[in-house]
């Protein structure tokens, strides 16, 4: 009998989950059912249209009476697996999970993207009310329903070291249940961009330029970014920076550039389809989150051999090697972000070297192939 495999998203915007998913079916066995179930909007009819063994069907965001809803969407698609794809902690909710586990599919796999919130202080104090707090209280009811959705799947892949471990840690996942398997970026379809020195060229030197790849949304931070540019506006070497992407603080990100006088230097390009072209014009790459879990831009840009000036944050530091294949900062220090960029505008020899040293680092540990192969093992076994 066919494997019918359910892959459930709930996402209002398009970003690395949604990448990975689409990498994930597209390499799925032609004889096996894929069905993508999208609570929301639809990321992937387009993109997978004219592949036979594979269905795109959306449903509005469950909001009330969550368990019997998930239950009877899962119960009439018949899957034999549900696989919940997670761009955040919270996107399935425990009644997801519940619901997965009783309409009788054989296996449940949660795809960990982000890493999850650090858990929410011990309640403290002596005496009884405080024990009593700490036993059934807001806290307690919370973390058992955050570890029971660790037990409820069979498995819980988790796209780099850092999401797994605060999963264990912090949640108490099972070990044994919650792996790591992380990102893999298709090389073949990232180049390195070619250099031409500026004596090469009939116009002397352009500007640097420098690229950011990312959902504008609070957990990206690219208000921190565009403060650590303004502090290099007096700076002599030439510069610009491209920032891609979309979300709900473009418009108030559009304004801070203006009121920074970044106008001339920073460029809004909005959702591009193909990053390719843009990673080409770049000589840096720059992220400046508060949370990641193993961003997708970020391996991109190292497989396009651009260095990366990135947070440290979730599995950042799993891919970027310090001062060697770019470097790290520390998450919401402006002036920290502005000297690394600094360092990197003025020394086009590091670029060159951290670039060089980053695709290598991609070719030899994030292979797609490689990737999608563990997760299939993992969902069909």
């Amino acid at each position: 009998m066919t494997e019918r495999i359910l892959f459930v998203s709930q996402t209002p915007e398009f970003g690395g989950a949604e990448k990975h998913l689409l990498d994930l079916v597209r390499r799925m066995d032609d004889r096996l059912d894929c069905r993508i179930l999208c609570l929301g909007r639809d990321f992937f009819s387009g993109p997978l249209r004219g592949r036979p063994n594979v269905h795109v069907d959306s449903v509005p965001l469950i909001t009330a009476s969550r368990f019997l809803k998930y239950w009877w969407l899962f119960l009439t698609r018949r899957p034999s697996i549900i696989v919940l794809v997670k761009g955040t902690f919270d996107h399935h909710p425990f009644a997801a999970h519940l619901a997965a586990r009783l309409a009788g599919s054989r296996r449940l796999i949660v795809i960990e993207h982000l890493i999850a919130d650090a858990p929410p202080a011990e309640v403290e104090g002596v005496g009884t009310r405080a024990a009593l707090r700490r036993r059934f209280g807001w806290r307690a009811k919370y973390m058992r329903t955050m570890r029971w959705q660790g037990w409820l799947a069979h498995a819980t892949v988790c796209v780099s070291e850092a999401v797994r471990r605060r999963l264990v840690e912090g949640y108490r996942y099972p070990p044994s249940r919650t792996i790591t398997i992380r990102n893999g970026i298709d090389r073949r379809h990232y180049q390195p961009k070619v250099r031409i020195s500026a004596s090469k060229t009939d116009f002397g030197a352009s500007p640097v330029t420098l690229v950011c790849a990312a959902r504008l949304s609070p957990a990206k931070r690219i208000d921190v970014l565009l403060d650590a540019l303004a502090m290099l506006l007096t700076d002599s070497v030439s510069w610009r920076c491209l920032i891609l992407g979309t979300g709900p603080l473009e418009a108030e990100l559009r304004a801070r550039a203006d009121q920074l006088g970044l106008s001339e230097r920073v460029t809004f390009l909005g959702h591009v389809d193909d990053v390719r072209p843009r990673l080409g014009e770049a000589d840096l790459f720059v992220l400046s989150s508060d949370k990641e879990g193993l961003p997708l831009a970020l391996l991109e840009a190292m497989a396009c051999g651009l260095p990366v000036i990135a947070t440290d944050v979730g599995g950042t530091g799993e891919a970027v090697v310090h001062q060697g294949t770019g470097l790290l900062v520390e998450r919401d220090n402006r002036k920290e972000l502005a000297q690394a960029i600094r360092h990197l505008l003025l020394d086009s020899v590091a670029r060159e070297r951290m670039g060089e040293a980053a695709r290598q680092r991609i070719d030899q540990e994030f292979d797609i192939d490689q990737a999608m192969n563990r997760i299939h093992s993992v969902i069909l076994a």
